[in-house]
């Protein structure tokens, strides 16, 4: 990278090791690790791995952009962001949507795997993981860690689908946050 034409600057997060650049004139950057826990998918010549998502950095006008409408940046690509329902895409100007194609989500096994991993005394209903298969895989241990948070808070040992309807509809009243809330939080993006 001596050569390049961009202004690279220290990662933001805190390691003994070290840790990649990041490109500061970035609209957006994505500091990941391998999460060595999911296993290792070989599909033909294709190889997929989680990667855990440490931290989101976004230049500040295109955060407020994202959260409240606006301008984004004009490149000469189009690009976007994944919320649970939609891909919003832009070029440079107002975001649209479009929707997020069916059966994409992580299967019901998948999310049993992991939802078993979060925390030994609070145990998953298949059915329950079943409600949550739909979950892009990303945005998954985020969504379980909040639901096993909430079960604790209730003294709720099991999850079943009647709890998940519950946090739902709180959520839905405003008694708790929503889950794009809690993701922005999880990334660092909350105001």
């Amino acid at each position: 990278m001596e050569h390049s034409i961009f202004t690279l600057g220290p990662s933001h997060r805190v390691s003994d090791q070290p840790l990649p650049q990041i490109v500061m004139e970035a609209v957006q950057v994505f500091e990941c690790t391998w999460d060595s826990s999911h296993p290792h998918e070989v599909n033909g010549l294709e190889h997929h791995y989680l990667l855990r998502i440490d931290k989101i950095i976004m230049q500040a006008e295109w955060k407020e952009a994202l959260q409240e409408g606006g301008e984004f940046p004009r490149l000469p690509v189009d690009y976007g962001y994944r919320d649970s329902l939609h891909f919003w895409f832009t070029k440079g100007r107002k975001p649209y949507p479009v929707d997020v194609p069916k059966g994409h989500g992580v299967t019901t096994d998948a999310v049993l795997w992991q939802a078993n991993r979060i925390d030994p005394a609070v145990t998953w209903e298949p059915a329950a993981c079943a409600e949550l298969a739909g979950v892009p895989r990303v945005f998954l241990k985020t969504v379980l860690s909040g639901c096993v948070d909430a079960a604790k808070a209730q003294g709720v040992s099991v999850i079943t689908p009647a709890f998940l309807h519950e946090i739902r509809a709180k959520r839905k009243e405003g008694k708790g946050p929503s889950l794009l809330e809690k993701i922005a939080k999880f990334f660092g993006l909350g105001g």
